[in-house]
């Protein structure tokens, strides 16, 4: 008798379970609420999202090495591999360019570079040319602003053991905007 209830009721347990779930697993509440997207770069003090076309700027730069100029061209899917983005780092109220020069996958400089970067970059974009503020063609850098201070380069260490993918540290220089030109902070 206690097999009976026992299976009876786990039957009972699995047909409540089953009919709370929908068709297809997915249940409409009615319309999605809008979502606007973020802007893609921060307003200038004139109000208009600055643009500029981070290619032709390095192409220009008399500066930039040829293994970096040898990358400014389409990946296979039609894409430039350079990471592109506006931060005012001068504090003059104005974006300036911060490029990320990165190789194509399966190109020949991707393996000597650490996470595909192989320089950085930053301009100002209120000059005509461009006016390179900084440069740095250190494989695997990465730039992050930091509001207020300047921007964080950071290089991953390795240690004779460590595999590509997992670098034992990270060597990080603080470089702060000094009114003409970036400087180590120390």
């Amino acid at each position: 008798m206690r097999a009976r209830i026992g299976a009876w009721a786990a039957t009972a347990a699995v047909l409540a379970v089953a009919g709370c779930a929908t068709v297809g697993g997915v249940q409409v509440e009615g319309p999605a609420s809008q979502v606007k997207a973020p802007p893609t770069s921060p307003p200038t003090s004139s109000g208009q999202a600055p643009s500029a076309d981070a290619i032709a700027v390095l192409r220009a730069d008399a500066l930039v090495g040829e293994k970096i100029k040898a990358q400014l061209k389409p990946c296979g899917d039609s894409r430039y591999p350079v990471d592109v983005r506006f931060d005012d780092l001068t504090g003059d109220g104005n974006p300036e360019l911060i490029a990320s020069v990165r190789a194509c996958s399966g190109s020949q400089a991707a393996p000597y570079a650490t996470r595909g970067v192989l320089g950085n970059f930053i301009y100002e974009l209120t000059t005509t040319p461009a006016k390179r503020l900084f440069g740095s063609e250190d494989p695997g850098g990465a730039i992050k602003v930091e509001p207020g201070i300047g921007f964080v380069l950071s290089h991953p260490v390795y240690e004779p053991a460590d595999r590509s993918c997992c670098p034992s540290g990270a060597e990080t220089t603080v470089y702060r905007w000094s009114g003409t030109v970036f400087e180590e902070y120390k």
